[in-house]
């Protein structure tokens, strides 16, 4: 609700400015607007159905911090410190703290059935991609030495006694 109440205040600042803003600016605030809505309704509802954190909401809130980031940027240049730059400075900080936020994983959150799945199905996209949920096995393994506890658990196609039998049946069928 933070970002939609922002992204408001951000609308209420391009409506009262003294230069009168174009048409591009308040229909961007708008949508602003509407995204913001449509972000706290997306978490809500990804939070309580995925085991994993929602790709859509960190893609978006993502590009958004990059475009706003962009934005502000110019903003700062050729109005200085108006309040349209510091409304805009407090939704990308906002934004910044919810993508770090929406990113972490749920595994604590889970009940019986889905504490049991594997990290790497419980962490987002963006963990993914640049390994970060390994970073806790690198400091585990850099204060004592790993055992077989310490490891997280495979998926099951991935075990070895599935793909073995797997593996015979295809040789017994390539032998035959």
């Amino acid at each position: 609700m933070f970002i939609a109440a922002l992204a408001l205040a951000s609308l209420l600042v391009c409506l009262t400015s003294s230069p009168r803003q174009d048409g591009t600016s308040i229909a961007t605030n708008v949508v602003s607007v509407v995204a913001g809505l449509a972000v706290c309704q997306l978490s809500f509802l990804e939070h309580g159905r995925s085991v994993k954190p929602s790709t859509l909401l960190i893609s978006y809130l993502l590009a958004s911090i990059i475009c706003d980031g962009v934005l502000l940027q110019s903003l700062y240049l050729t109005h200085g410190n108006s309040a349209s730059a510091a409304v805009l400075t407090a939704e990308v900080g906002l934004k910044f703290l919810l993508l770090i936020l929406e990113s972490n994983s749920k595994r604590s959150y889970l009940r019986a059935p889905y504490k049991e799945l594997p990290i790497e199905q419980t962490v987002s996209d963006l963990n993914r991609a640049f390994l970060f949920w390994v970073n806790a096995f690198i400091l585990l393994g850099n204060s004592k030495l790993l055992t077989y506890s310490d490891l997280p658990s495979l998926d099951e196609k991935l075990k070895s006694r599935d793909l073995r039998v797997r593996m015979e049946k295809v040789w017994n069928k390539t032998r035959a």
